[in-house]
């Protein structure tokens, strides 16, 4: 989601409503995407799976995009 949309550069709320129908939607998304990017500025492009998941950092990225996932998908299954 990162390289095809360019979140990291122009943040969530740029992609109002393209992507995410409000600000509420776009801050949980943002909230994953800040969690992520040290991890992959640390780790880079090419590092091995279980290198991310061994990231100290790993468990914030766990968190947020368990939050966004159950907030993003309630009411519309």
């Amino acid at each position: 989601m990162i390289d095809d949309t360019f979140i990291d550069q122009m943040g969530a709320h740029a992609l109002i409503p393209y992507l995410f129908s409000d600000d509420q939607e776009a801050d949980l998304v943002q909230t994953v995407v800040d969690a992520l990017l040290p991890i992959l500025d640390d780790l880079g492009p090419t590092a091995p799976g279980n290198a991310y998941l061994a990231h100290p950092g790993w468990i914030n990225v766990l968190n947020s995009a368990g939050a966004a996932y159950l907030a993003l998908s309630a009411g519309k299954l």
